[in-house]
This record gives C-alpha cells, structure tokens and sequence, in this order.
C-alpha cells in the first residue's frame, strides 16, 4: 500500500474509533441524566402522596460516571485492536478477524444477562434490549472494520506452526474447564452461558496466540492483554467493585493454554533429537 494510503486507513482508524468513544460517552451521560431525572419525578410524586414523610436529598448528578463508563469500553476495544495487531503480523490473519467479531457477538448468548463490547448501550432506560441488540451488532461491525485498516496498516508474516494440531490440543483444557464448569452450573441460564463462551474463546484466542510468529516476549505479553477485551471486567477494576484476582484467573488460564500447546512439539522435538543422537552414538561405537 502506498503512503497516501496508509495514511487514509490510519485516519480513518483514528476518526472510527474517536467516533465510537464519542456515541458511548454521550450514550452513557444521558442515561445517567435520565436517571437522576427519573428520580427527581419519583420523589416529586411520593411527596404529593405522603407530604408528612421526610425524603433524603436526592444525589446529585456524577458525569464522571459516564466518562468512566465510556473509557471502560474505549480500553475493551483497544484490547481487541491490541489483540488484532498481534494475530495480523504475526500471521494469523483471518483468526483475527474470526476471534474479534466473536467477541461482541457472543453477547447474543447471554442475551438478557450480559454486556456488549460498548457500555453505553446498556444506559438507555426506554427500549434497553433493542439498544443492546443493536449494540451488539454495531460493536461487531467495528470491530470487523477495525481489524480490517490494521490489516491494511501492518506489515504480515507467514506463520510457521501448524494451526491444526495446537487448537486440537486446547480440546482437553476446553473439556475440563467446561467439565468443572457444569458441574457447578448443572441448570445453566443466560449468564452461566455467556460465561462459559467467553472462557472457551480465552482458550482458543491463547492457543492461536501461541501459534503466530512473533517472539515469545510479544506473544506472552499479549496474554495480559486479552482479559482487558471484557469492559465489564475493566469497569469492575477502575470503579474498584472487581478484583485483579478475577484478571489474573484469566491471563493464568491463557498462559497454560499457550505453554501447553507450544510445550507439546517442543518436547516430542527434543526427544527425537535424542533418539537420533542415541542411534547416531551406537552407530559410531559399532564402527569403532
């Protein structure tokens, strides 16, 4: 691509994302305004019907809710962008336009009890689950696009480890962390679900990680990154009522997905090199 080129899809990245920020800010301050109104109504009407009784004050309005809102969902995407860059150079193309639409759209399994990629969507107090719907969709179609202009952006390698094998080797872990996970969940609804696509998509997102030609440094760190893609995880920890024990569960999960996949050849390599090594050492003791 040329730099005229790049510099239109760089553009365009900025003003996609700046643009996405913007409508779950402003989405987000004025459910938060329509709350506060809603309440104010509340209290003007309870205080018609009982004039004797003694109301608190109502809490003044925090738009720094909103922004903290909206900055929640800004670093969940920047996750998915973070995460996109890494499986586009390192030669995972297409899984990172499959592992990212994924993301959004696995809302629509918890579809009730679960959150889009953009909070904002959730603030509106009339019609909240066609926003949510909606949202979902919206998220997915930025998030497609976003990956898209990296695409267009970045420079790409040609992966060299097989992909097959490594996802077949996630089978285990996904059968015993779905096993561990029924087995408390044996009636499951709408948020056991959602939870547990989530967890099998970390599976799978560190398995390919695993896979893409970059060094190990990149490919660790990335890791700690793709827990951050759950805005309802990063609103729990910058409002302080989530724990980084829950953060942590998650990178420790991706990292022994990633070492057992890449632990696998590495060790059935070393062992035919010692086999080799041993037949070429009776081979030189027979000669001699």
């Amino acid at each position: 691509m040329t730099k005229r080129g790049k510099w239109l899809a760089g553009t365009t990245l900025a003003l996609l994302v700046s643009a996405w920020f913007t409508t779950q800010l402003l989405l987000a301050r004025s459910g938060v305004l329509a709350m506060h109104k809603d309440e104010l109504q509340w209290q003007h009407r309870m205080r018609l019907v009982h004039p004797d009784a003694v109301f608190s004050p109502v809490q003044p309005v925090h738009l720094r809710y909103a922004l903290l809102l909206a900055v929640a969902s800004l670093v969940a995407l920047l996750a998915c962008a973070a995460v996109a860059s890494v499986l586009i150079v390192g030669g995972r193309r297409l899984w990172a336009f499959l592992l990212l639409a994924a993301v959004p759209l696995s809302y629509f399994i918890g579809r009730g009890d679960a959150n889009p990629l953009g909070l904002g969507w959730g603030m509106r107090l009339h019609g909240m689950q066609t926003w949510l719907d909606a949202g979902a969709v919206i998220d997915s179609v930025v998030v497609v696009a976003l990956t898209g202009l990296l695409l267009a952006l970045l420079p790409r390698r040609a992966a060299v480890v097989p992909l097959a094998p490594a996802v077949l080797r996630t089978l285990p872990i996904a059968i015993v962390a779905f096993g561990y996970w029924l087995i408390g969940n044996p009636l499951p609804d709408t948020h056991a679900r959602f939870f547990v696509t989530r967890a099998l998509l970390l599976i799978l997102a560190a398995a390919v990680i695993a896979t893409t030609r970059l060094p190990l440094v990149v490919r660790a760190l990335t890791l700690f990154v793709v827990p951050f893609a759950d805005p309802t995880m990063v609103d729990g920890l910058i409002q302080g009522y989530g724990t980084w024990g829950t953060y942590l569960n998650h990178v420790l999960v991706a990292a022994a997905t990633s070492a057992y996949v890449l632990a696998v050849p590495f060790l059935t390599q070393l062992q035919a090199r010692n086999r080799a090594g041993s037949a070429s050492s009776a081979a030189m003791s027979a000669m001699n």
